[in-house]
């Protein structure tokens, strides 16, 4: 006659129920998506509604006129892993690491330069991330446009914020404001 251990049946009988709940509480997503070297240019909010930050071609510490609010950008590496292409739809609960909130709208930009003159303009149907590849979201390109900044965007912040895929749900992720 075999004995059981109390305990070791007790583990056997707990370890299913264990599983079913720690799937539950997975992060939504697509694993197969990776989100690295996210970053945000510094920002000094005022009260004359402008903005004084760092821009290829600008000097530093250049004023620009944000009307509405200071703008910013938050930029970052998206591969995709998986067999599938995805889309990166919007971006969600964007805050700093105190919970505050860090912009009044979020939106996907990208910027062109066109007969010499640089534009921008809303992405309006998301941005596209092949299968087994990485999309770069950069100064000067694609990007994530942050509209009427509440607060100073000093080196060293840390925000966090989901970003929602077509097919893969969200996946959160932090970044710090950096000078680059």
């Amino acid at each position: 006659m075999t004995v059981t251990h109390p305990l070791r049946r007790t583990w056997l009988l707990a370890l299913p129920i264990f599983l079913v709940i720690s799937m539950a509480c997975e992060t939504t997503g697509n694993s197969a998506i990776e989100v690295t070297d996210v970053w945000l240019r510094p920002v000094i909010v005022d009260s004359a509604t402008t903005a004084s930050m760092t821009t290829p071609g600008m000097e530093s510490g250049s004023t620009m006129d944000m009307t509405g609010g200071a703008n910013g950008a938050i930029y970052m590496t998206i591969a995709n892993n998986s067999e599938s292409g995805d889309r990166l739809t919007a971006i969600e609960d964007l805050i700093f690491e105190s919970g505050l909130e860090v912009a009044r709208a979020v939106e996907l930009h990208e910027s062109k330069l066109n007969d010499g003159i640089m534009s921008m303009q809303k992405i309006e149907h998301g941005i596209p991330i092949p299968a087994k590849k990485s999309v770069f979201l950069e100064p000067g390109g694609a990007h994530v446009m942050l509209i009427g900044v509440t607060d100073d965007l000093k080196e060293g912040d840390r925000v966090s914020f989901s970003l929602e895929f077509e097919h893969g749900g969200s996946k959160t992720v932090r970044g710090v404001v950096e000078q680059r």
